[in-house]
């Protein structure tokens, strides 16, 4: 019933200049939706008002799970902390598939966003593949060099979509119940303890980050499922938690400014659709069904639209929430149509339907229509 991530959901002040830089620097040119409108059934995250928000949901055509970029417009959101860390609990930092880091990480330095920050250096994370970590827009983001390219191999390096997520929690035997029971992430790859390597451009960026941490990576024992499952592709979940800090003050945001915490969570004090990664989104299948398998599991939705929701002029489906043992919001989405052509109006009707999409359609589906969608 779960099939596959389909994206992660990001929070920011500007959407039009973050959607931009997305499209024309790590390729997310596929646009599914890209509207205005109100947040109706989030008000519980959202301090019980019903917030307006312009949003757009990305992918890229390298295959890859996508980003929802997600601005209120009805209220000033809250930014992150500028010195946030790793000592955090919810979803820290987003993992990007890409080809050639190398040149990938020069393009990033050439562009000169000026939000834009590389962390540390090139470096082998614990699983043996090559990654790199950045900062944009204040949130961030780690490039890990794989084998990706589901469509169409051009070129010598480039970015693919997401991978992804690493979730700072609080109990990490708790975490692990509901990531591997109700999310179905139950092969652990690495399971260790220790300061770590990869991590160095972290304690240098901000000294609280240093310490020992135990670090999770949980994938599927079988293959992603669903029509979407040859996008989106094989994704991981890494769990870290805090086992000791190096450095004694830790800082948590506040609607009155900063104040001393200790693993507080990133969304303590402010709203859903702040900036930051809101939400990790599944592809799901027979909803209905989902939501008893999750609540015999201790997991309720809190969300649910219950019936067909329009995501935009030709996408719709029926989405979901719950959260995770520390509160980071888990939204499923089951699908029943997609975009094909903006005009005449043409989209792809794939309610009830179980089987994979053909290689062919989601070839077509998941094009390069920046342009055009906007």
């Amino acid at each position: 019933m779960i099939n596959a991530i389909q994206q992660l959901g990001l929070g920011v002040i500007n959407k039009e200049i973050t959607l931009e830089w997305f499209a024309r620097v790590l390729g997310f040119r596929t646009v599914i939706f890209n509207d205005q409108g109100d947040a109706t059934f989030m008000t519980q995250y959202t301090g019980g008002e019903i917030c307006q928000r312009d949003a757009a949901l990305v992918l890229n055509s390298h295959g890859g799970g996508g980003l929802e970029i997600w601005q209120h417009i009805s209220r000033q959101p809250i930014a992150q902390p500028k010195n946030m860390n790793l000592h955090s609990t919810g979803f820290l930092i987003c993992k990007v598939r890409c080809k050639g880091i190398d040149a990938v990480i020069e393009q990033l330095w050439a562009d000169r966003e000026p939000s834009l920050s590389i962390i540390g250096n090139i470096e082998e994370r614990p699983t043996g593949e090559r990654c790199c970590y950045f900062s944009v827009f204040g949130s961030w983001f780690q490039l890990v060099e794989e084998k990706c390219g589901y469509f169409r191999d051009t070129g010598t390096s480039f970015c693919a979509g997401v991978m992804g997520v690493t979730v700072g929690v609080d109990d990490m035997e708790r975490s692990l119940k509901f990531y591997r029971n109700v999310l179905g992430y139950n092969h652990i790859v690495q399971d260790k303890e220790g300061e770590w390597s990869d991590w160095t451009g972290f304690y240098d960026l901000n000294q609280s980050n240093s310490g020992v941490y135990r670090r999770v990576l949980l994938r599927r024992e079988n293959p992603e499922t669903g029509l979407y499952a040859k996008v989106f592709g094989v994704g991981e979940i890494e769990l870290i938690k805090t086992i000791h800090s190096s450095f004694g003050e830790l800082w948590q945001t506040t609607k009155e400014g900063l104040r001393l915490s200790k693993g507080t969570h990133l969304y303590s004090d402010r709203y859903w659709g702040d900036p930051g990664f809101i939400h990790l989104c599944f592809d799901v299948s027979q909803m209905a069904e989902l939501a008893e398998s999750c609540a015999r599991l201790g997991a309720h939705f809190t969300v649910d639209t219950g019936a067909d929701f329009s995501m935009g002029k030709l996408a719709s489906g029926r989405f979901a929430y719950l959260e995770d043992p520390d509160g980071s919001l888990i939204e499923f989405v089951e699908t029943y149509r997609i975009p094909i052509l903006k005009k005449p109006g043409l989209f792809l009707n794939v309610k009830g339907r179980a089987k994979a999409l053909p290689r062919w359609i989601l070839k077509f589906a998941v094009k390069d229509n920046y342009r055009e969608k906007l």
